[in-house]
């Protein structure tokens, strides 16, 4: 009977153990990303944009198969007639789409819902290792919550379909946290990991990564400033992050940014009109109304993401205020609320002045895009609402008699938010589905998928285009897979051009040509294609749609044409590889650079909870 009676109490002390009680916050995150992700178990959902990223697999088995890991022309698309896809959209979510692709046995529908959820996954792991160093555990879960269960969030999965604007979003909690920890106490691993956060999120989306980079950095400065005793050598330190991130991934954003000049996208950028695309501050879900139409899912961070963002930015405003000081812990969480707050202000409808006058802005086409950066950091400024500190009233010595339920409180916060949370995400969680996709998609595949939907070179508009390209292909010449030789459309006699080499991206013939022969390929032109006439240059041209045209004199010859470099690539591929140099450099050195140590600025504990201590100001 005494056994019995025993038992509880035992097994209780087993799961309160400190060796058991650390995985329970993890367990937390794990339910929590379950709720959002719980919709990935079956057909992939019908998103906008799914069909575009689906159908990336074949053209990056394509290019794997032929030798070519980091291809940037895709001569497969647009019927065959190429595109420049990889050159200005970063290729990392494609390349982690086709690795699962192959890891989960060529299913393809199967490999798209799991990175999904790894993303989100990625997400609320990020989230709970900045939470819990700036609020401590009960924090971590709370801005897990948040920002997992944002509305936003799903919306990118559920309503868009986008696997590199999931990215990252599962990203930049992590990268923030790798700030977070060199802020805390730099050395060269922390450094080198670091970067390559901030490279990943690099080559995860293009649009995403530039907005929510300059607010990284500037939260990123004001944690560095917060910090007591803080030297020239951690702003090195930060700054080397930064720059080290930068270079690692500028084989991607370099090219991406600087020959865009040469595409359609300024012309297709400019049929998209701003103003219809303004969000919502707050509006509740719709109702599907069947047959008809979907349920209306307005662009939104969240109710929760409001209410704990208003409140964390106040408060830590009012402490600050108070306070007199310019850098505290309170201007962490103020700045991330003014980085969310001010960011959401240009999502909607009222910032339509800002929208006209400042054309780089309008260049985003939709104002929606820019939820990225509240949805990140509305929860973080939220919570400082963790950090309230009820031990005194104003008039001194008089305890509030409230004091001891603070974990109560914190605990009943986290399940209302949790709930809340989830009551608000219930809409975006049934999304249409995808029925009859190919397991394992084909280049055949891609055409039809393009033809049918319009959707060129696998993207919205076919906006990476030659801008010298006026009219589309109303269909393919070849079959998919072509050899460049075997795009020649020119009719020459037989005996005048012999192949002798020839890939998607090379050919090489041996010339015998009568007279002076103008060749033009089913191939759209676009800055890297070369060609030689005896190992001599010689100039390529357009047709007046934009095909690749080669003039070829008279006699026998060599004549080589190729997809190969410009000069801003081969200084973006050089970046990246000295920084892989340096990232590695720096690995190897462990702890040799490490500055100082956190015993060093014993000044304010941030975490309240977690054993390693981050010490600002304040």
């Amino acid at each position: 009977m005494l056994v019995f009676l025993t038992l509880p109490s035992k097994i209780t002390a087993v799961f309160t153990s400190d060796r058991i009680r650390r995985f329970w916050p993890w367990l937390a995150v794990l339910l929590i990303t379950a709720l959002a992700a719980q919709p990935l178990w079956g057909l992939p959902p019908q998103g906008d944009d799914l069909l575009l990223h689906y159908f990336r697999i074949p053209v990056v088995n394509a290019q794997w198969a032929a030798g070519q890991p980091l291809a940037r022309w895709q001569p497969d698309l647009i019927y065959g007639y190429g595109s420049p896809l990889f050159n200005f959209y970063p290729p990392l979510s494609a390349f982690l789409l086709t690795a699962l692709y192959w890891l989960v046995g060529q299913q393809a529908s199967v490999a798209i819902n799991l990175l999904f959820a790894l993303c989100l996954l990625l997400g609320a792991v990020g989230m709970f290792g900045l939470g819990r160093a700036l609020a401590g555990e009960m924090g971590g879960l709370l801005a897990t919550a948040v920002y997992t269960l944002s509305p936003h969030i799903a919306a990118q999965i559920y309503s868009r379909g986008s696997i590199s604007n999931s990215l990252a979003l599962g990203l930049v909690p992590v990268v923030a946290w790798f700030i977070w920890r060199v802020a805390e106490r730099p050395s060269s691993r922390r450094i080198a990991l670091g970067a390559v956060g901030i490279a990943a999120l690099m080559l995860a989306h293009t649009a995403a990564s530039l907005l929510l980079l300059g607010p990284l950095l500037v939260w990123g400065m004001v944690v560095m400033a917060a910090r007591s005793h803080t030297t020239k050598r951690h702003w090195l330190a930060l700054a080397g992050l930064f720059g080290l991130g930068l270079a690692l991934s500028a084989f991607a954003w370099l090219p991406a940014l600087t020959e865009i000049q040469f595409t359609r996208y300024a012309a297709e950028a400019s049929k998209v009109w701003y103003g219809d695309y303004f969000t919502v501050l707050w509006d509740w879900p719709g109702t599907a109304v069947a047959g008809l139409r979907g349920a209306y899912l307005p662009k939104t961070v969240g109710l929760m993401a409001l209410l704990l963002g208003g409140g964390g930015t106040a408060v830590s405003a009012w402490s600050l205020w108070r306070s007199g000081k310019l850098f505290t812990k309170d201007t962490v969480f103020l700045t991330a609320g003014i980085l969310g707050w001010g960011t959401l202000f240009l999502t909607l409808p009222a910032s339509d002045l800002i929208w006209r006058l400042a054309g780089p802005l309008r260049g985003l086409q939709f104002p929606w895009r820019l939820l990225d950066v509240p949805a990140f950091f509305l929860p973080l400024a939220g919570l400082r609402l963790v950090l309230l500190d009820f031990q005194r009233k104003e008039r001194e010595g008089s305890y509030l008699p409230w004091r001891a339920l603070r974990p109560l409180w914190l605990n009943i916060l986290l399940i209302g938010i949790i709930v809340g949370g989830y009551v608000n995400l219930v809409p975006y969680l049934y999304p249409p589905r995808w029925d009859g996709l190919p397991q394992r998609p084909s280049l055949v595949d891609v055409t039809a998928v393009q033809q049918h939907y319009g959707i060129l070179g696998l993207t919205a508009w076919g906006e990476y285009s030659d801008a010298r390209v006026i009219e589309w292909p109303t269909g393919p010449v070849l079959p998919s897979g072509a050899l460049l030789a075997e795009k020649l459309v020119t009719a020459v006699p037989e005996a005048s051009l012999t192949v002798q080499k020839s890939n998607p991206w090379t050919a090489v013939w041996q010339t015998n040509l009568a007279q002076p022969t103008t060749l033009t390929f089913a191939s759209h032109i676009f800055p890297g294609w070369q060609a030689k006439l005896d190992d001599e240059p010689l100039p390529v041209a357009a047709d007046v749609n934009g095909r690749l045209q080669v003039t070829v004199p008279a006699g026998n010859h060599t004549l080589s044409i190729f997809f190969s470099g410009t000069p801003v690539r081969w200084l973006a591929d050089g970046l990246s590889v000295v920084g892989l140099l340096v990232g590695l450099w720096l690995v190897a050195q462990g702890r040799r650079l490490e500055i100082g140590d956190e015993k060093a600025f014993p000044i304010s504990n941030l975490n309240l909870q977690s054993p390693h201590s981050f010490w600002l100001r304040g």
